[in-house]
């Protein structure tokens, strides 16, 4: 954001003087005029960007606590005992929620201290149908698909190892298949990825879309 700001002239002449917090009610104040083409719908999804979620450490740094082995065995336990985990994390709730610092943010910030209004904060499909295509589009259009186009070979290695490591428990797609089932919901042509298919992954592919 800071480079869009910089370079519009409607960028306040203290600005750089003001504190962050000061600085990100104005971005948010202001996003239209810094980001004109920003679809309505897509707008609440900018304040959160705005915030810093790390101590200034650059992010492929390896942390100097980072422990790789026991991460390795985290990693193992989380996935032997999966919805013991989740579940774990829902029910942390209710220890979390008796600490005044986790719950006042979320009291003072009157955007989750309802079911209502819990479930629209964090529900992308929100509003109308029309509303929730509209949304669906504009995100697919304005970040998904520019993207896609920066994409690095670590992209598909790790998406393939998800993939395939998966079709052990569960044979159903290939990686080109679920590849060309997404590119086919964002309307991008892939012709030579789909002349790769065999005819049992195009008949399975077909039959997924109906």
């Amino acid at each position: 954001m800071k480079p869009i700001i910089d370079q519009n002239s409607a960028k306040p002449k203290d600005y750089d003087k003001w504190t962050e917090k000061e600085q990100i009610k104005h971005i948010v104040d202001n996003i239209k005029t810094y980001i004109p083409s920003i679809p309505q719908s897509l707008l609440f999804f900018i304040p959160g960007t705005l915030y810093r979620g790390d101590c200034g450490r650059k992010s492929m740094d390896k942390p100097l606590w980072l422990d790789i082995e026991k991460f390795q065995r985290g990693q193992k336990f989380v996935l032997d005992h999966f919805f013991s985990v989740i579940f774990a994390n829902i029910l942390s709730l209710f220890q979390i929620f008796a600490f005044t610092d986790g719950l006042k943010p979320l009291i003072f910030s009157q955007q989750s201290h309802t079911p209502y209004l819990a479930f629209k904060r964090y529900n992308f499909c929100r509003g109308s149908l029309k509303e929730i295509k509209q949304r669906s589009r504009d995100f697919i259009e304005v970040w998904a698909k520019p993207y896609l186009r920066q994409i690095m070979p670590e992209w598909e290695h790790m998406l393939r190892c998800m993939i395939e490591g998966g079709c052990y428990c569960y044979d159903n797609f290939t990686f080109k298949m679920l590849l060309l089932f997404v590119t086919n919901l964002m309307n991008i042509d892939m012709p030579r990825t789909r002349s790769t298919l065999t005819y049992y992954e195009w008949f399975k592919l077909i039959m997924a879309q109906q």
